[in-house]
């Protein structure tokens, strides 16, 4: 429970500060991974009724195109539903935490949808959705790769759904 208020309160103070709204949540997504000990993290985000990342690795991704040019982003990572092969879509679709421990052995699991870190070997994956208070989905939050010895936990994976839910309530709602 400490952790879970550090990782909060640290979350709500990034978010408060006078940083671009893109540099807060990469703040928070750099905070949550040091403090679940993960090599990577990422936030995606439904934008016109598919899965996107906003936020890799504490690095705010290009800004999506306007809606006139199109659904498709370069290399981004699209949701189109639960039979794409792409954990956030099952995510998205059950509202609920998935916790791999071993990702590639997951038929949710599919490594062609996972763009945004190219060359990286995902090991072991903790997903949780972000949604809003009327619970349409805004996105899901992607830990990949746990540095403890025995993977992620359930400890883990309620501080995740903590921060996402006081993310959720910051989250614009389209």
């Amino acid at each position: 429970m400490a952790r879970r208020a550090a990782i909060c309160e640290a979350a709500a103070a990034a978010m408060h500060g006078a940083m671009p709204f893109e540099s807060q949540l990469a703040e928070v997504l750099r905070l949550l991974s040091g403090a679940l000990g993960c090599e990577h993290a990422s936030l995606l985000l439904m934008r016109r009724g598919r899965l996107m990342p906003a936020v890799v690795d504490a690095t705010p991704m290009p800004p999506l195109p306007p809606p006139e040019s199109g659904d498709a982003v370069a290399g981004a990572a699209v949701c189109d539903g639960p039979r794409s092969g792409f954990v956030g879509a099952s995510v998205i679709q059950t509202g609920e935490v998935i916790c791999l421990h071993q990702a590639e052995a997951d038929p949710r699991f599919n490594a062609a949808y996972a763009p945004t870190l190219p060359g990286v070997r995902v090991r072991s994956l903790l997903a949780a959705p972000l949604r809003a208070a009327a619970g349409q989905p805004l996105g899901v939050i992607e830990l990949v790769n746990c540095t403890a010895v025995f993977g992620f936990d359930a400890t883990d994976s309620s501080d995740l759904v903590a921060l996402c839910a006081m993310l959720s309530a910051l989250l614009p709602t389209q």
